[in-house]
């Protein structure tokens, strides 16, 4: 024969499991909550034998009834889930709290994109020459500055006052490579954008000679 205590601790025991099977549905499992409480309940009265369910009542000035014989100790609650439900896991006694379910963790950071218009650091031998397939280019560039090809054209244009005035954006090549100066030196029929920041710190000349490169006398060779 149970009484309401025994009741009340196996309701608490079924309330658990259904807890821990059910955890992290959130309301979308709630039906599922209540059909498992509901079988664990029924599951542990049954291995009970059916025992009568029995509210005591309230004391009241009567001769005390003898003693009723003593009743087989019945397992523990705990005990019977894990009998009737082999494997289930039992996340807290009866009468225990249930702890909170792990919060998820945290998205994995994303790489950082580079900067918009960021260079790639232009690569240099132990003489400073660039190594980027630039320095033919920078040659050119600097030892015919302010000259032009047989027909007249520009072979190197210097973009700074361009630039300082606005004329022109700040991210734009310092000195281009006219098309006809490409061609007449073999760097193919494109013009080509040469920037500071990319600029070797020596040049060499056709016939073997190595110079300084020397950006303010390029300027004033090119006329700016």
């Amino acid at each position: 024969m149970l009484t309401d205590r025994d009741t009340s601790i196996i309701a608490q025991v079924a309330a658990k499991v259904a807890g821990s099977v059910c955890m992290g549905k959130g309301a979308e499992g709630i039906t599922e909550y209540l059909a498992v409480e509901e079988t664990v309940f029924n599951s542990i009265i049954d291995r009970l034998g059916g025992a009568e369910i029995v509210v005591a009542p309230p004391a009241v000035a009567a001769a005390p009834a003898p003693a009723p014989a003593p009743a087989a100790a019945a397992a523990a609650p705990v005990e019977q889930v894990q009998a009737a439900f082999p494997g289930a896991e039992i996340v807290a006694a009866p009468g225990a709290d249930i702890p909170p379910p792990a919060p998820p963790a945290p998205p994995a950071p994303t790489a950082a994109k580079p900067a918009r218009g960021a260079r790639k650091p232009v690569q240099r031998d132990e003489n400073g020459f660039v190594t980027d397939g630039r320095q033919a280019a920078w040659n050119i560039a600097f030892l015919c500055a302010g000259t032009k090809t047989d027909d007249g054209k520009v072979i190197v244009f210097d973009n700074k006052r361009k630039k300082e005035s606005g004329e022109w954006k700040a991210t734009a090549a310092d000195f281009n490579i006219s098309e006809a100066g490409a061609a007449k030196y073999g760097l193919g029929d494109k013009r080509i954008g040469l920037w500071l920041s990319d600029a070797p710190t020596h040049i060499q000349a056709g016939d073997g000679s190595i110079h300084v490169f020397n950006v303010e006398d390029m300027h004033a060779r090119c006329g700016s």
